[in-house]
């Protein structure tokens, strides 16, 4: 049975695992620093559940003196926690803190683990955070990092995608968070959703320009800057200012040039192509099978784009940006009523270019009205100024078209996220053309204070009652007789879109047929979908995979050449911090298997034994999500922690054995290394289709019934899975990971005949 962990040793800094954390936690709890032991770890896969301390210290990272690593002074963290109100003023708010004492293991324990859970998770989430982003911070800065360590307990999804954006500047984060304060204070749900619409699809874009490397940190952080400082009146108007956002913050610095018409949607495809990947040059030539292809996923990407965007519809940015352009010219351009015969042409073209959008334009009344019987009043009185001479009812034509502005721009801002992500997605056309329109924010939640955190939560895809968009403002609820009213929905911030249709990316090849005992239900199956939403292809390089290639081979050369060397044993366990219990199988092991001693050890150990003290590559491994709620990758180190009965939302993110696989496949066949990202998604289906379930929790033998048993059918009380999914993973023949390579020619996808 396969058991381990995540922790790297033999350095300065280093997260406490294993025997440490054990050793750690059983001092504090022998000092009162933790009233009573934590249940077990499975109990951590939900959220109502105490932090289990030992966890909470593998979370973190400390140095040698058990210090904790990062901002380390006790009054800094002591005024973080105090609330989780963003400061308007984080200088005053601050002010003096007393550098000492520092923060030890025992206060962490006692600020995460003493209280309600919702509140210990919360301070974990900002703990780890902070140790992430601000390892090292000014303290000048200190202000702007109390400020995010504030706004990702309150506003966790815009300060977690920020930090996916590989944004380290504490000065966009605190300017995140307290623009995201006003929203609180919209109390008309209408006006919410739009404000929200309109903010968050701006900053989801951007996360999509950074992720595709369209843009860098830094533009994306100035952009974020100029986003954050737009003006929003307190019922939730952006007046337009979102729309002049996207025209002169956003497109020019993904070099989209303005050409806005009511005609055209060239800007809209620009915009999708930019948001594809950057341009890098020739595409590879790849040898496969005889022939030759060119290995280019910007275009599939940017195909899959036009797919989607033409089956969610919607008005293009072409017409958003050039209806605002007009009241912009309205606003500064008309100085005398002669100026407007044209600008009521405009207007007036305006009918023929603008779509309703998918959620409608609004009236006090909550009644709908279509942008025609809107504007045509707006047309006819404007003409009536300029016969008159007088300008007196302008002010009001231009408030009316601002208000018009926002829901189009809302309506936009909350399409283009789903285009981009649902472009992965397989049987997404299943989920209807107004999926985008159904994204629930929470903006009608009862409680004043879950409807203020509930936008910015992490996105999760659910069937509920569709509310009636044909008639806002009321909610229609499905009888419960009837269960096929219910339809799919996205739940929470539109940031980070990809973790709530991950399960959706997981494709099957025709003819394999899933087990009758699957090991994972379909909602554990999603923690292991979000390693394949979070893996960045962008970012992978031909470096990274030679790296994991030579390192899992150079460990499992080591691993193969122990029979016989005590000593070298000796090593290797104390390397990869083998436990008693797997000490003990690995000599068995070695005694009467060692032709098989490679198949012992995961992938994951092999690679640290190969890698000898040198770095891993980033954005490579196993989703952080689970405790840490870090919207990254990382190669867990091994250490002696026992995942034999862990959650599946632990085991996930401890599993990076197939995405080590792949590296070495792919460096094996020499294609490029970001068509992992195209592997992973077919390669991960068939795991979690391949593993079937091993045994219950509990089991009744002759020997005895053992407690629990009967609960065969729970399958969160499985033993075994983790080592399951190794032995699946070994077993991967090289043979099946090349039907996957064939799947990837055609349209759509990233391998295209040269011919």
């Amino acid at each position: 049975m396969h058991r381990s962990g995540g922790a790297p040793a033999g350095r300065s800094r280093r997260r406490i695992g294993g025997a440490a954390a054990r050793g750690v936690l059983s001092v504090l709890l022998l000092s009162g620093a933790v009233a009573s032991p934590a249940p077990p770890a499975r109990a951590q896969a939900a959220g109502s559940e105490p932090l289990e301390p030992a966890a909470v210290l593998r979370a973190l990272t400390f140095d040698e003196s058990g210090r904790l690593a990062g901002p380390a002074a006790r009054d800094f963290w002591e005024r973080v926690f105090r609330n989780d109100r963003v400061p308007e003023n984080p200088e005053r708010e601050l002010g003096r803190i007393d550098p000492t004492p520092l923060v030890d293991a025992a206060f962490v324990l006692a600020a995460t683990c003493t209280g309600p859970p919702e509140i210990g998770r919360a301070r974990l989430r900002a703990l780890a955070f902070v140790q992430r982003v601000f390892r090292e911070p000014r303290v000048a800065d200190l202000p702007a990092v109390l400020a995010a360590a504030r706004g990702v307990v309150r506003y966790p999804m815009l300060m977690l995608s920020t930090e996916r954006m590989g944004i380290g500047d504490p000065r966009v984060y605190m300017s995140l968070a307290r623009a995201a304060r006003r929203f609180d204070e919209i109390t008309q749900p209408l006006r919410l959703r739009d404000a929200l619409s309109q903010f968050q699809g701006a900053v989801a874009l951007v996360e999509r320009a950074r992720l595709a490397g369209t843009l860098t940190p830094d533009t994306a952080g100035a952009a974020l800057l100029a986003l954050a400082a737009m003006p929003m009146t307190r019922e939730g108007s952006f007046d337009g200012a979102v729309a002049g956002w996207l025209a002169d913050q956003l497109l020019p610095r993904l070099g989209v040039p303005r050409a806005f018409s009511f005609e055209s949607n060239v800007t809209d495809q620009r915009l999708l192509a930019a948001l594809a990947g950057a341009s890098a040059g020739e595409s590879p030539v790849v040898d496969w099978e005889g022939l030759r292809y060119r290995f280019d996923p910007r275009l599939a990407q940017f195909e899959r784009f036009l797919l989607v965007r033409g089956r969610l519809g919607g008005n293009h940015l072409d017409a958003v940006l050039a209806l605002w352009a007009l009241t912009a010219d309205l606003t500064t351009g008309v100085r005398a009523a002669g100026d407007l015969p044209p600008l009521v042409e405009r207007l007036e073209a305006s009918v023929g270019g603008i779509r309703e959008p998918n959620v409608g334009l609004y009236v006090p009344g909550m009644r709908n009205v279509p942008y025609a019987e809107l504007v045509r009043p707006l047309v006819e009185e404007m003409r009536e100024m300029a016969g008159r001479g007088r300008l007196r009812g302008l002010p009001r034509v231009v408030e009316r078209l601002r208000y018009v502005v926002d829901v189009l721009v809302a309506d936009l801002l909350r399409t283009l996220p789903y285009v981009v992500h649902l472009a992965n997605a397989y049987g997404a056309a299943a989920l209807g053309n107004d999926i985008a329109a159904r994204h629930e924010f929470g903006v009608r939640i009862a409680n004043r204070e879950d409807r203020m955190r509930a936008p910015w939560t992490m996105p999760r895809g659910r069937p509920a009652p569709p509310p009636p968009f044909h008639v806002l403002g009321e909610f229609w609820i499905a009888p419960d007789e009837d269960p096929y009213t219910l339809a799919w929905h996205v739940y929470g911030g539109l940031m980070s879109l990809d973790l709530a249709l991950a399960p959706l990316y997981l494709s099957r090849l025709s003819g394999v047929i899933p087990p009758a005992e699957p090991a994972f239900t379909v909602p554990e199956e999603e923690h292991f979908a979000r390693g394949v939403a979070l893996f960045n292809p962008a970012a992978a390089t031909p470096e990274q995979v030679a790296t994991i290639a030579e390192a899992v081979r150079r460990g499992r050369a080591r691993v193969r050449g122990l029979a016989g060397d005590t000593a070298a044993v000796a090593d290797v366990a104390r390397e990869i911090r083998l436990s008693a219990e797997r000490r003990n199988d690995f000599a068995w092991v070695l005694r009467n298997r060692p032709h098989a001693v490679d198949r012992f050890f995961s992938r994951s150990e092999m690679f640290w034994l190969g890698l000898r003290g040198g770095r891993p590559p980033a954005g490579w491994g196993a989703p952080a999500v689970w405790l840490e709620e870090c919207l990254c990758m990382r190669i867990p180190a091994p250490d002696a922690w026992d995942l034999s009965t862990s959650p599946a939302g632990l085991l996930a993110s401890r599993f990076a054995e197939l995405q080590l696989a792949l590296a070495e496949a792919v460096d094996d066949l020499a294609l490029p290394a970001p068509i992992v990202a195209d592997l992973l998604p077919i390669a991960t289906r068939e795991l979690l289709d391949g593993v079937r379930a091993t045994y219950a929790g509990d089991v009744t033998d002759a020997g005895g019934t053992y407690p629990g048993a009967g609960e065969a059918l729970d399958l969160r009380s499985r033993r075994g899975r983790f080592a399951a999914l190794v032995r699946y993973v070994h077993g991967l023949p090289r043979s099946r990971i090349e039907d996957y390579v064939a799947t990837l020619v055609g349209p759509g996808r990233p391998l295209r005949p040269v011919e």
